[in-house]
């Protein structure tokens, strides 16, 4: 369980330092919001397929991230936003 908890611990920290919400980086993985939020916090763990996508997001560069959220036409999370 507690890799799977670091796991979710490193995926929030680049999706946060990306400037993106919940719903955003779901959207991106092509997964619900609760899907990723139980993979943040080491509820479930992503299958095969959804790992592969999710690895590749954090690889990326949390401006490039943020370049490509806007140029695909996704909201970007306001500042005040309460879900972070």
């Amino acid at each position: 369980m507690q890799q799977y908890q670091d796991f979710g611990m490193q995926l929030r920290l680049r999706r946060v330092e990306a400037g993106l919400f919940q719903r955003t980086m779901a959207t991106l993985l092509g997964v619900g919001q609760p899907h990723l939020s139980w993979w943040e916090t080491g509820k479930y763990k992503p299958s095969v397929g959804y790992l592969r996508r999710v690895n590749q997001f954090l690889a990326l560069d949390p401006l490039a991230l943020n370049v490509y959220v806007r140029a695909t036409g996704l909201q970007p999370p306001r500042r005040n936003a309460k879900n972070r």
